[in-house]
């Protein structure tokens, strides 16, 4: 029934109106993981869209392609927050790897906060591919430093951590310090987090 549905959704655009009927969506609920992903990228500017985000993130799961995965939660983080956070809080999220690295993040945010220390801004799900990069390294060298589209605060820190990692490898120390002091006057929490990955 689901794959007669997608065929007959066939190439209809994405509507956030009516999010449901998609190809993506029928695919997803027939367990086409492979025809999810085509349907979702083959859409334009996919990661605008919250539901193209998670269905891509399902299908990458369900297909071990973990980096594939971690790019459609990142998109989901910068664009939607609160959406990210819920879907990642869910019991029912499929990917228990992802709600693991999501619950190492939110113990990490609560514990950051030191006694006599000025309170600083929290971390938020915005935060959470730019903290990911800080502590898993070697991410940086699987996505791309232009994975984001957009100039959301988010992005801009992603772009910045994911920077500093290369200009650290690559001992450009000039780079390397100025990334640095970009990062703290921008947000201090994940300067903090930069500092204690040194």
């Amino acid at each position: 029934m689901w794959r007669q549905l997608a065929d007959a959704l066939g190439t209809k655009a994405f509507s956030p109106q009516t999010p449901t009927l998609h190809r993506s969506f029928a695919l997803s609920q027939a367990q086409d993981w492979p025809g999810v992903r085509d349907c979702v990228l083959g859409e334009t500017e996919w990661w605008l869209h919250a539901p193209l985000c998670l269905r891509l993130a399902e299908s990458a799961f369900h297909r071990r392609q973990r980096i594939e995965a971690l790019t459609a939660w990142f998109h989901l983080c910068w664009r939607a927050p609160e959406q990210a956070a819920q879907a990642l809080d869910r019991r029912q999220q499929p990917d228990a790897g992802m709600t693991a690295l999501w619950q190492r993040f939110l113990d990490s945010e609560a514990g950051f906060a030191r006694p006599g220390e000025s309170a600083q801004p929290p971390l938020t799900a915005a935060d959470f591919p730019a903290w990911s990069l800080l502590t898993e390294p070697g991410l940086a060298r699987q996505l791309a430093a232009d994975l984001p589209t957009g100039q959301t605060r988010g992005e801009e820190h992603y772009r910045c951590v994911h920077r500093w990692i290369h200009a650290r490898r690559a001992n450009r120390r000039e780079e390397e310090m100025a990334l640095r002091k970009s990062l703290q006057a921008s947000h201090p929490a994940l300067f903090g987090l930069l500092k204690q990955s040194v």
